[in-house]
């Protein structure tokens, strides 16, 4: 058998399988002494170096991130060729989550992450009960959900209308298309002390701030799935004698839907990011607060759980917007 016809041979599981656990040795044992391939190969390069003693050199790091890659490859193609059940998925997530983690772990206790930066995970996970009981983090939360559900709802109505409208009215689309792209583009964190005037210091400024930002997304890609419907079915729906209203909620709204969830989460994103860095910039409001507080404190554990709980919002928020997309698409 040649090379080429070896090559398209596809890799049996069990191989797959042996392959995993070799990377994930060769891991381990990179772990437990960080000069094994140093003294294998004779090399000594530092790549980071902290004191005398905690460096990791170039062998070490390009071994271990090559061990890794293909112990992801390995599992993943092992998960392709096989009908897992849904639990194996979630497992296999969240021991990857453990495990990158236990990795992080490690490299902070042997020098090549300072610690001065990044605190040690199982301090932070041990920073939890009392962010929650001596922070009050439970309510800061709250606040900071309630402003991205609030900017969530009006970035929403407004961007979905908005994009609507400049599909509708074609010399209005002609004359604001680029303005709100360039907005879409610009930095516009950068206008808060003006809303500070407007608004005063409230948590108004915030949902506001929250909701310029995520505006500009959401009009584009409902223009642009509203234009990208196929015209067959604006025919069709012209050959039943659909009236305007009828045309857009039976045909030209459902079609655009994909790419309008689009827009939603990347305006979604642009507004918790302006929210926390909002609440962070002028010390009101609920998380961003609490992060800019315990970083003064330098309080390295309670600022990573905090940001902890920022990252919870954002999920919630985004299993709320993939329950709405699967009720309204139900047959995806």
């Amino acid at each position: 058998m040649s090379a080429a016809q070896l090559a398209r041979q596809p890799i049996s599981p069990r191989a797959l399988a042996a392959v995993a656990l070799l990377a994930l040795g060769l891991l381990a044992a990179i772990l437990v002494r960080k000069d094994l391939i140093d003294s294998l190969l004779g090399m000594t390069s530092p790549v980071c170096r902290f004191d005398a003693g905690s460096y990791l050199t170039v062998a070490t790091a390009l071994v271990a991130a090559g061990a890794l890659a293909l112990l992801a490859a390995s599992v993943a193609m092992l998960l392709s060729r096989t009908r897992s059940p849904r639990w194996v998925a979630y497992t296999l997530g969240a021991g990857s989550f453990v495990g990158f983690f236990i990795i992080v772990e490690a490299l902070i206790q042997r020098g090549c992450i300072n610690r001065f930066i990044v605190p040690f995970p199982t301090d932070v996970v041990g920073a939890f009960p009392r962010v929650v009981i001596e922070e009050d983090v439970l309510s800061r939360f709250l606040l900071t959900a309630a402003e991205a559900f609030a900017a969530s709802i009006m970035v929403t109505l407004a961007g979905v209308a908005g994009g609507a409208l400049l599909y509708r009215w074609r010399l209005l689309r002609l004359a604001t298309e680029t303005w709100v792209a360039a907005v879409a583009a610009a930095p516009l964190v950068l206008i808060y002390p003006l809303y500070l005037v407007i608004f005063g210091r409230s948590a108004l400024t915030i949902v506001m701030m929250g909701f310029t930002a995520g505006l500009a997304p959401i009009i584009l890609k409902t223009l642009e799935g509203l234009t990208a419907t196929r015209r067959v079915l604006i025919d069709v729906g012209r050959s039943f004698n659909l009236t305007a209203s009828q045309q857009f909620w039976k045909i030209l709204f459902p079609a655009a839907l994909p790419t309008i969830f689009v827009g939603l989460r990347l305006g979604i994103i642009f507004s918790l990011i302006n929210i926390v860095g909002i609440e962070f910039l002028i010390n009101f409001g609920g998380l961003g607060q609490l992060i800019n507080e315990l970083a003064e404190r330098y309080d390295l554990p309670g600022t990573y759980a905090a940001i902890c709980f920022v990252i919870l919002v954002s999920v919630c928020v985004f299993i709320l917007m993939e329950r709405l997309e699967r009720w309204l698409r139900p047959v995806d």
